[in-house]
């Protein structure tokens, strides 16, 4: 789990007021304002994501993404069972996993601020709730890494599919490959960017 401090700084002025309990009560009023803003955006950014989306609407959806040129979708080329849910998974971790603490309160001379530190999965940390169906990597992973297969992908409606559509076939059916797109790990650059405070 990432964990980094943001910092919020207010006037030498305020140093009389520091230590009281309403100060610091405002002052985390303050800084979980912006946090809770800064996680919706991910959480919103991740459900918005044309992978998401795609991932999301199961084994009939369109390549919307275009991670496989129009060919099929993810759901079925990852190999999903029909029954699953994969995203809801993800979503659930940015749910439960992206905190902020009370808050740490350092008053000088000429300077007055609090330190709140943030944890926040990283696409590493989401491998755990985000398991290939067939090998051990993590499709959140491998959507920006790639994936091997794709010249023996067919997509069509088959009893033997995980999925009921989408299957591997001994003989290769197209060149080029699983192109690999930014997923999460751009989303989580620009939340760590938004919750900066100072």
């Amino acid at each position: 789990m990432a964990a980094f401090v943001t910092k919020l700084k207010f006037h030498p002025i305020a140093r009389a007021l520091s230590k009281s309990r309403a100060f610091k009560n405002e002052a985390r009023k303050v800084a979980n304002a912006k946090f809770q803003r800064a996680k919706n955006s991910l959480i919103n950014n991740f459900n918005s994501h044309p992978v998401t989306r795609e991932i999301e609407a199961g084994p009939e959806a369109d390549n919307s993404s275009r991670t496989l040129g129009g060919s099929g979708n993810l759901f079925t080329f990852i190999g999903f069972f029909r029954e699953d849910n994969p995203v809801e998974m993800v979503r659930n971790a940015l749910q439960r996993h992206i905190k902020i603490t009370s808050g740490k309160f350092t008053s000088r001379k000429d300077s007055v601020s609090a330190e709140f530190t943030i944890s926040a999965p990283t696409t590493e940390d989401l491998a755990s709730v985000a398991p290939m169906p067939w090998e051990g990597k993590s499709w959140v992973k491998a959507i920006e890494s790639g994936m091997s297969g794709f010249g023996y992908y067919m997509y069509k409606r088959s009893e033997a599919s995980r999925s009921g559509h989408g299957l591997q076939i001994d003989k290769k059916v197209r060149n080029g490959g699983f192109k690999p797109v930014k997923y999460y790990s751009a989303l989580f650059r620009k939340f760590r960017k938004e919750i900066v405070m100072s």
